[in-house]
């Protein structure tokens, strides 16, 4: 599943992986965590994240927007 971010929404395979248990799908690193418990825990709106590339951008606001659906 290393591409799934490229299948549709509707994907029922994707929807499946994505909402996970969160330990399968999502390992978060340490500079990811803070992130996450503003967003989903502490419900804040919006986040700067001026990460270096392939630091999992795109999978952890996936998550996140997956979490919060």
């Amino acid at each position: 599943m290393e591409h799934y971010w490229r299948l549709p929404g509707d994907d029922v395979l994707a929807v499946e992986y994505a909402m996970g248990d969160g330990t399968t799908t999502l390992e978060l690193r340490e500079y990811q965590k803070a992130v996450w418990r503003a967003i989903v825990q502490d419900g804040k709106k919006r986040a700067a994240c001026p990460w270096h590339r392939r630091a999992g951008k795109d999978k952890t606001f996936l998550n996140i927007m997956v979490t919060k659906a």
